[in-house]
């Protein structure tokens, strides 16, 4: 999936708006590590721990995605085990 932003001229004051895309649903490692707010080092812990499922690709020997749901979900799980201390 591809997330463009795209911009169009508003014709009545020829200013340029920027469009926002839906939310975005896949996310690349880097992106999923800001997504998360952890490191690239941290981000490989979690998957080595199984924590986090992998990612999955787009094409065959293609860099992996993973998906909003997946990471919301982790940060979930993540969340009420920190909130049942």
């Amino acid at each position: 999936m591809e997330c463009v932003t795209m911009n169009r001229i508003d014709t009545e004051s020829t200013r340029i708006v920027e469009v926002v895309p839906a939310k975005q649903q896949c996310f690349s490692r880097k992106d999923a590590c800001g997504f998360l707010g952890v490191t690239d080092s941290t981000f490989g812990r979690i998957l080595e721990e199984g924590n986090l499922p992998t990612g999955f690709t787009l094409k065959d020997g293609g860099r992996p995605y993973w998906r909003r749901a997946s990471l919301e979900n982790f940060l979930d799980k993540r969340a009420n085990r920190t909130l049942k201390c």
